[in-house]
């Protein structure tokens, strides 16, 4: 679905990307790769895209403890 999106919106680039692993706490690995994305990649992207509605919500947690708030980017 992210290519066709893509495809169609030639300004849109992926900045950064992180794959899930498949472990135990995958709440963790989504919690640890989103931080560091975070860190490499702040005010250099105005959206995220998850996978499921679950990575969603740890993503949004982390973004809330930044600081950021809708529009910040």
């Amino acid at each position: 679905m992210l290519d066709a999106v893509l495809a169609e919106n030639p300004a849109l680039k992926v900045e950064a990307s992180h794959s899930m692993a498949r472990t135990a706490s995958w709440q963790e690995d989504v919690r640890a790769g989103m931080s560091t994305l975070l860190q490499r990649h702040r005010g250099k992207f105005q959206g995220v895209r998850a996978s499921f509605d679950g990575q969603a919500f740890v993503i949004d947690d982390l973004l809330q403890a930044a600081g950021v708030r809708k529009g910040d980017w």
